[in-house]
């Protein structure tokens, strides 16, 4: 498992020591309401990283995303959707116990007709390549802010007529 969180108050991505979350939330720029008044998507998130998931999380929901479940690995997600329906899911490329999420996100496009927008560190033109039979809605590289983040969640969403990158 890799060491990831927050720099400098604003950037989620991979950093060498376990930084404070607090400044990611406060301020004046906080995301909460983006989707006032418009059908918010319901997604999945897929991270082996404990703190950049709950980063996530907490970001998306204050910007009104539901956020339907946290899976570290590939037999989580889906069970996950076994009981869930998000409407996309956000997937790193390397998941908890070795697990390929470029196989995840082709298998769930294959099989439940469910798009990823890939959100990773490694995120390269072999790792674009690869993910070509998932159908992506776009690639997001870590470390990222929360606005990149919810741009790129509102570009992917189908519902807010969003076009995937």
């Amino acid at each position: 498992m890799q060491s990831a969180g927050v720099e400098n108050g604003d950037v989620v991505g991979s950093a060498g020591r376990m930084p404070s979350v607090g400044p990611v939330f406060a301020g004046p720029d906080r995301a909460r309401g983006r989707y006032a008044g418009e059908a918010a998507p319901r997604v999945l998130v897929c991270e082996d990283d404990w703190l950049i998931a709950m980063t996530i999380e907490d970001v998306l929901s204050d910007a009104g995303v539901g956020v339907v479940g946290i899976a570290p690995d590939a037999e989580t997600a889906l069970a996950l959707l076994e009981d869930e329906q998000p409407d996309f899911v956000l997937m790193d490329i390397r998941l908890q116990g070795g697990d390929d999420g470029i196989a995840l996100a082709a298998r769930l496009w294959r099989d439940h007709g469910l798009r990823s927008l890939f959100v990773s560190g490694n995120i390269d033109d072999g790792a674009r390549r690869a993910a070509g039979p998932a159908r992506p809605l776009g690639f997001l590289s870590k470390p990222f802010s929360p606005e990149e983040l919810l741009a790129a969640v509102k570009g992917a969403d189908p519902q807010s007529g969003g076009q995937p990158s």
